[in-house]
């Protein structure tokens, strides 16, 4: 879980996959699919969006709701510990208000909600992290007789979770192979060495033999992954691995040894991403396994011109 508190403690976006105009909300396919489920919620109506991260499907149903001036009440909940600010802000410029309520640290499989108290359940690239073994049966006791969880969940073929594998691959090569940020820390660290010994790291064999093997690394990156899609997983780190190696003082240090650490955890939520990827015949495998819960799941493919974004499932209570 510390690899997702990293992230939603320090980010600002409100999505783990969302990149460029998608990181502060939904378009597309995406948004014309969850104002379709959320336009079917009648007047009055309570609402959880489980697994939430930062918030950004919350602030979308909240948008909605303020728009079409239905009195939603809204409950965002994510296991991992969120720093909720940016959705807070963005929900304090909504007139009229919605009333939301925010639980991190919550498990999705144990629920702080009462039973049958949820008119409508949505969950977007997080609810196939769940146990689904425990959390169907969750989400099954909190929502109202009738009452739906909608969620859009990773799908092995789309192009999320084929850049996700691409991200795999360089990250860990970076950290586990190359050792490059290992190599990084090496130099920085005997510059300072140096330094207080008043030597000029130039005259001295070992900084040119680091130096050499760290721009060799880049170098073979460069040449191997010229994709532009290959490019964004590195590019930055290099840009940043450059900048302190030119300062090497101790912030710059300090710098790169962070750097390590979160693209660690990064690789941590890729290889986590891989793993969750679900199909409609394993949720159907799942469902099989406890009737009387759903009705029959409705899956739908949500697609753009970039190919399979993901997997829509409804769910709807007995």
């Amino acid at each position: 879980m510390e690899h997702w508190n990293n992230l939603w403690s320090t980010t600002e976006a409100l999505s783990s996959f969302a990149e460029g105009e998608m990181a502060f909300g939904y378009k597309g396919a995406v948004a014309d699919y969850w104002l379709s489920v959320f336009e079917t919620l009648g007047e009055q109506a309570v609402l959880a969006d489980l697994c939430c991260g930062n918030g950004v499907l919350l602030l979308a149903a909240a948008s909605y709701a303020s728009s079409a001036e239905k009195d939603l009440v809204l409950y965002g909940i994510d296991a991992a510990q969120v720093n909720f600010s940016a959705v807070k802000q963005q929900l304090a410029k909504l007139t009229p208000k919605v009333k939301s309520e925010f639980l991190d640290n919550t498990s999705i499989e144990k629920l702080p909600l009462a039973d049958q108290s949820l008119d409508l359940a949505i969950s977007q690239f997080g609810f196939e992290y769940t146990d689904l073994d425990l959390s169907l049966a969750e989400v099954h006791r909190v929502l109202k007789s009738g009452a739906s969880l909608c969620f859009i969940a990773h799908h092995p073929d789309s192009f999320i979770s084929k850049d996700c594998q691409l991200g795999v691959n360089i990250l860990r090569s970076l950290l586990d192979q190359c050792l490059y940020f290992d190599l990084a820390i090496s130099l920085i660290e005997l510059t300072l060495q140096l330094k207080q010994k008043a030597i000029s790291p130039e005259k001295v064999p070992a900084f040119a033999q680091v130096n050499r093997a760290l721009l060799s690394i880049m170098q073979k990156f460069n040449q191997s992954y010229q994709s532009d899609e290959a490019q964004e997983w590195f590019s930055d780190l290099f840009r940043q691995t450059a900048q302190a190696v030119m300062k090497s003082d101790a912030a710059a240090l300090e710098t790169i040894k962070t750097l390590k650490m979160n693209t660690g955890f990064h690789l941590q939520r890729l290889l986590q991403q891989q793993a969750v990827v679900l199909t409609q015949e394993q949720l159907d495998a799942k469902l099989a396994a406890k009737p009387g819960l759903f009705t029959a799941a409705v899956y739908t493919e949500i697609r753009s011109d970039d190919g399979l974004i993901g997997l829509a499932v409804k769910l709807t209570k007995m």
